[in-house]
């Protein structure tokens, strides 16, 4: 469940490794009717794996479609078995939603997670390839650009500068092409007007080719 909810959780928000590896259990996740689900999540810059170099935090809110309400409940789950582990005495809390080996730094942990949870799906990276974290935030960026989502919006929930060479170079692959699972993660970032994005096809491409997947 925890890598389940981990890659899910990356691949959503576009975020780097430690903005989710790290996440913070009592501000992580949070839901009401009201507002959909929101992510509270760190926003940190560069490749650092170290927690305390957050720059602040974020927060994103999806609306209440049939997947999210599916996410709150899997998620409102795997809280309350982490509160029966870990809760305890305020000293001797686990201090991140998603528990971690001693060993593991964000990229390890999130490469692990990742390989489980395409085991389980039965998807394997072509020969040469391998899946990395980095391919969770390229593929967020790509599935929103095909779908043609404001390249503003995919800045600011990914946490890239306002015009950005990185993003278009080494993260968006203009070959990737609309489909419905990307408007069930992404289609609330159109407008309105343009909801279901599958319904009009795909977009555009736009911005340059980059190399394969998971090599930035």
């Amino acid at each position: 469940m925890r890598n389940g909810l981990g890659v899910t959780s990356g691949y959503m928000t576009g975020s780097r490794p430690s903005s989710i590896v790290f996440l913070d259990q009592t501000v992580g996740v949070s839901a009401s009717d009201d507002h959909g689900v929101v992510v509270n999540r760190d926003f940190v810059k560069g490749t650092t794996d170290e927690p305390d170099d957050a720059r602040g935090k974020i927060s994103l809110t999806y609306p209440l479609t049939d997947f999210y309400r599916r996410y709150r409940s899997a998620m409102a789950t795997y809280v309350a078995l982490w509160e029966r582990c870990f809760g305890g005495a305020a000293g001797s809390r686990q201090p991140y939603l998603f528990e971690l080996d001693p060993a593991d730094t964000s990229s390890s942990a999130m490469t692990a997670w990742l390989d489980d949870m395409l085991n389980v799906v039965g998807i394997r990276p072509p020969a040469g390839v391998k899946y990395l974290p980095g391919s969770l935030r390229s593929g967020m960026a790509s599935a929103c650009n095909a779908l043609g989502v404001n390249m503003s919006r995919i800045e600011y929930i990914g946490g890239w500068a306002p015009g950005s060479t990185a993003l278009i170079q080494h993260y968006i692959d203009p070959t990737v092409q609309a489909d419905a699972a990307a408007a069930v993660f992404f289609g609330h970032l159109l407008p309105a007007l343009s909801h279901p994005a599958a319904a009009a096809g795909p977009a555009a491409p736009r911005g340059a080719p980059h190399g394969a997947a998971g090599g930035v």
